[in-house]
This record gives C-alpha cells, structure tokens and sequence, in this order.
C-alpha cells in the first residue's frame, strides 16, 4: 500500500511539473508577464501627459459635462486589479493541476474590469450617469477620434452583455485598449496614419475575402487582407490545405473567393493570422 501511496505522490509530481511548464510556456502566461505587463509598465514610467490627463474635452461644448481631466493612477489601478484577476486564476489552475483553456466567465470579467478604464476617462457628472458610455464618448471627443474607436466600443458591448469572451477577445480588447491610451487625440492624426481606418481582427469571426498567391511548394495560399489591422506588418491571412481539407485543390486558384473563421496566433515571431473552416462561395 506504502509503494503505491508513493508512485501515486510521484506521478502527481511529475503531472504537476508537466502541468506547469505547459501553463508558464502557454500562449496565457506569455500574454501576461511579456505584453500585458510590459504595456503597464510603459504607461506607468511615461514622463509626459497622455491626452486623457488632459482637459481633452475643452474645445467642445458638452452635453453631458466632464469637469475633471483622469489621474494616472486611477487608470494604474484598474490595470493592477485586471492584471492580479488573470495572475491568480492563472496560479489557481496550477494548484488543481487544470490545463484547460482560459474560463469564458473569467475572460469576460477581466474584459469588463479593464472596460472600466473607458468609463473613467469619459465620465460626466453624476446628474447624468445614467447616458451610454457610446454618447459620452461621442460628446467629449472630436467626430474623427470617436469614429476611428467605434470598433472598441462595438467589442466592449459585445464582451460584456453577452459574457462569451475567449482568450482572444480578451487579448484583442486589453491590447486595443492600450492602443486607446497612446493614441493621439488630433485630428491629423486621423488622416496621416491610415492603420485606425482598419478594423481590428477578432479570432473566430467570420471574414471574405479572395486567393492572391500560392507557394511555391505547398498547398499553402495567401488571402488578400480583407480591411484588418494585422499586427508586425503581416499583409495577408494564411490558408493551409492540411487544416482545411474540407476544400477542393483544383478548386482553388487565384481571385477565389473564400469565407473563413479567423484564427490569431501569437508567437515569439510575432502575430500570424489563418483561415480555418474555410469554404468556396459561389462566383
């Protein structure tokens, strides 16, 4: 009984080992401690004034007023509370040796607490808490600025009404809401960088778009970006036949158009984005 209670002790040992060299080398760990705490930092040991610690506001006529610009730190600490949500479900999982792709509901919550940092910046008085984050937004900052941030706000309402976040919509939001926070609040700004009239990709949505080039090699072909702010200069979506067998080689040739699920993978190279459950639409 003594040498089973030991092999048992031993092979929970080694589980656990596996376990957690799996989690600190998992896509979740490396989203933590390399972008999410490095986008912190930067914000933290920035010297100069961020717009939102401006009075962004005073050109414009309010309907719903804002009298006060934000504190750095009140937006530190939402990234602090957001960030110990993900670390401590993440260790959670290590000690019940779980190795099991990020909770939806916990996504969802890390999501909503991080949203917070949008009501904080916009905030009006209290006479008129009850206006749509959308309508205070829209109110304090230039037709141009709201316009190129609609895409934010689509995603924080989606997220936290209908609670279904993943991992990828949760990275897409937290990194887009740094993106919020160093951007520039002019007006040429709008005009001279053309990327934020480029939706942000969304792992798992639906997108079309048409075969540019194949490989040379392989049943790998290369799809034509269809309107996405790829990250580290990618410039087309990636479709492997091997992981999408349901499809007709001879089928596939130039200006083919494709509908395809989005898949988003973040590796030491950077971002790589692939068309799964792909399919031919008719010409």
């Amino acid at each position: 009984m003594s040498g089973f209670n030991h092999y048992s002790l031993t092979d929970n040992y080694l589980r656990f080992l596996d376990l957690v060299y799996i989690l600190c080398f998992s896509e979740e760990f490396n989203f933590l401690y390399k972008d999410f705490q490095s986008h912190i930092i930067e914000i933290e040991n920035r010297n100069s004034i961020f717009w939102w610690e401006s009075k962004f506001w005073k050109d414009k006529k309010l309907i719903y007023p804002k009298t006060s610009e934000v504190k750095k730190g009140e937006i530190l600490e939402c990234f602090d509370q957001a960030f110990q949500l993900f670390e401590d479900y993440l260790k959670l999982r290590i000690q019940s040796l779980d190795n099991a792709r990020l909770n939806n509901n916990i996504a969802s919550l890390i999501v909503v607490q991080f949203a917070r940092i949008l009501e904080i910046i916009h905030s009006v008085d209290n006479q008129k808490s009850q206006v749509t984050l959308s309508d205070k937004m829209k109110d304090q900052l230039s037709d141009s600025f709201y316009k190129r941030w609609t895409t934010l706000l689509a995603l924080r309402n989606g997220i936290t009404h209908s609670f279904i976040a993943d991992f990828f919509k949760m990275k897409n939001f937290i990194l887009l809401i740094f993106k919020y926070l160093n951007d520039d609040i002019t007006d040429n700004s709008f005009v001279e960088n053309k990327k934020y009239s480029l939706q942000e990709p969304i792992a798992g949505n639906s997108y079309e778009s048409k075969i540019l080039s194949k490989h040379r090699t392989y049943e790998t072909y290369y799809l034509e970006n269809p309107g996405l702010n790829l990250l580290d200069k990618r410039d087309n979506i990636v479709l492997d036949k091997r992981f999408n067998e349901q499809l007709d080689s001879q089928m596939l040739e130039g200006g083919m158009k494709i509908r395809f699920d989005l898949k988003i993978e973040d590796r030491d190279s950077g971002f790589n984005y692939f068309a799964v459950n792909s399919e031919i639409l008719n010409q």
